[in-house]
């Protein structure tokens, strides 16, 4: 795959969203673009939380398999993904080195629409699990 399907401007489409355990985010524009550093990409991540505050959280891909230092994210410090070049992608989350959760992320056969589905727990047994729905911008 190429970056192409990945990389762009993503808005949540909260009403094709579903959030189980945890407030659905009112909004949220995800960003994907090429990492001048590695073969790679970054995901950036600013919305408004279910909770009405501002929420901004990113990180870098470089390569499958290795721990990814996750910015700002509320529930996990730390994500491994499988897949990341391909148009459905998997991760597994961290948070101080245990896991705590996983992700799916499929880009639709005409490149339009993400969805990413998580699961994930919290400290004292509390569980989320949420399927996010993102319409590609144009340019």
């Amino acid at each position: 795959m190429t970056l192409d399907c990945l990389s762009g401007t993503w808005k949540l489409n909260a009403e094709k969203s579903k959030y189980i355990g945890v407030p659905a985010m009112k909004e949220a524009i995800v960003t994907v673009t090429p990492d001048s550093e590695s073969d790679g990409w970054r995901w950036e991540t600013n919305g408004i939380s279910g909770e009405g505050l501002p929420m901004r959280f990113s990180f870098v891909y470089k390569r499958d398999d290795e721990d990814i230092t996750m910015r700002g994210y509320p529930y996990a410090d730390t994500i491994v993904l499988q897949n990341g070049k391909s148009k459905i992608g998997a991760g597994t989350f961290k948070r101080a080195g245990r896991v705590v959760g996983d992700a799916q992320r499929t880009i639709s056969p005409d490149g339009r629409t993400m969805t990413v589905s998580i699961d994930i727990a919290f400290a004292g047994d509390k569980k989320a699990s949420f399927t996010a729905v993102y319409e590609k911008q144009p340019v």
